[in-house]
């Protein structure tokens, strides 16, 4: 859906860049030394001198000349996919071809890519100002530097991800989430270890927004989508926005029964059965599907009591308290 795909891509454009914590030694992991199965030459008049990297699971054009992000590249997203499956409870798809990833070397190549790929909305993608975005299934990045180029292609990694093995959309809350908690990781030498406990840029966010009493109502939160915080009022909306989310979904994965209820959901949309779940008949699945953006906002809290939890007081209650004893201020 095309304002999906523009949401996603609004909320890389103002992606901070955050920092991840760098050790000396990892007990586990993935190794980030993994070469690719085969590489070949790239050479396209936006990226001249570029490679294509073939790794298990993704085909990687890079324009990237940084040594350690393209030699990085290939272990680090077999390891992200690793954990895509670790994080919603899904098995890789079987006999699917390997999903197409850009990484440019500057937003000059990436706004030449973008032109020959994105079809609908190319004023809104351009108006990308880092990072990069996840269309129809393919993703798109520049190196905008340090650590933050693997964090981008982390988040849009989840949901190219999803793309490819949901049959039906599950709740832009539940997606986003997914994402933020995939963003965490850190490097140990020549391993990377995912954890969505490390990310200290979103544990930032999320002690601004209690500190200035600026939580959003659970009952809004599972409605909302990026689109709604982000071109804002109030600087900042959307990075706190994302701060939740990454909090939501910590808090649910902490609680075995939500956490399998979480993953029942995505169960049921890979296979296409999220109707059934959420007991509506075919002629209602059908219209709902139809609703364009509205279609997120109706399923948002009705999945959420469904497969999480019918007493929304008394988890809001508990996550408010988990949040603060979170960000370190309880």
């Amino acid at each position: 859906m095309p304002s999906d795909f523009f949401q996603r891509g609004i909320y890389l454009g103002l992606l901070l860049c955050l920092t991840v914590g760098c050790q000396p030694a990892a007990p586990v992991g993935y190794s980030l030394a993994d070469a690719p199965s085969r590489v070949e030459s790239w050479d396209t008049p936006y990226a001249p001198g570029g490679r294509v990297l073939a790794t298990p699971h993704y085909r990687m054009y890079v324009g990237s000349k940084r040594a350690e992000l393209a030699n990085t590249l290939p272990g680090f997203m077999e390891g992200a996919h690793a954990n895509y499956c670790e994080l919603t409870g899904l098995s890789p798809k079987k006999n699917l071809a390997p999903m197409t990833l850009y990484m440019m070397a500057d937003r000059a190549q990436w706004v030449a890519v973008t032109k020959s790929l994105v079809t609908e909305n190319l004023d809104l993608y351009l108006r990308i100002e880092a990072g990069g975005y996840c269309f129809r299934g393919t993703c798109v990045f520049w190196d905008i530097g340090g650590l933050s180029s693997f964090q981008v292609a982390a988040h849009e990694g989840l949901h190219q991800f999803l793309f490819f093995h949901l049959t039906d959309r599950v709740p832009m809350w539940l997606e986003e989430a997914l994402g933020t908690a995939a963003e965490g990781f850190q490097l140990y030498n020549d391993r990377v270890v995912f954890s969505p406990h490390y990310n200290t840029g979103r544990m930032a966010n999320l002690q601004a927004a209690i500190v200035g009493n600026r939580l959003i109502p659970l009952s809004k939160l599972l409605t909302m989508h990026a689109g709604d915080a982000v071109g804002q009022s109030r600087p900042g909306l959307a990075v706190e926005y994302y701060a939740q989310l990454w909090s939501l979904i910590m808090y649910i994965r902490g609680e075995p029964a939500w956490r399998a209820g979480m993953e029942r959901m995505l169960a049921d949309a890979a296979a296409g059965r999220l109707s059934e779940g959420l007991g509506q008949s075919p002629r209602e699945w059908a219209a709902m599907r139809q609703s364009g953006a509205a279609y997120f906002r109706t399923i948002g809290e009705l999945t959420f009591r469904r497969y999480i939890t019918d007493d929304l007081p008394a988890f809001e209650k508990g996550l408010r308290d988990y949040q603060r004893k979170l960000a370190g201020l309880k």
